[in-house]
């Protein structure tokens, strides 16, 4: 139940309580959808985040692969001739 004499801010303001109230209601509702939105996009980058934690694990595997992959070239004699 409100106070039916009205808050001291709102009387500052020439508001009564309840438009006092319903512009509080109106910024809870809003603070609400930009929670809502700011948790969606958060969703959205932690989704992205794991794609591109996949793909960059993806490379790093076959980077692995091919360097394991590559020929080693053997030693000429000329390059035993320049060792020395």
């Amino acid at each position: 139940m409100t106070d039916p004499t009205g808050s001291p801010a709102a009387k500052a303001h020439g508001l009564s309580d309840d438009t006092a109230l319903q512009r509080e209601h109106r910024r809870a509702v809003a603070a609400e959808a930009a929670l809502a939105e700011l948790r969606r996009r958060f969703a959205v980058l932690e989704l992205r985040n794991r794609e591109l934690s996949g793909i960059l694990d993806a490379l790093s595997r076959r980077g692995r692969l091919e360097s394991s992959e590559t020929p080693v070239a053997p030693e000429t004699p000329a390059a035993e001739e320049h060792a020395e």
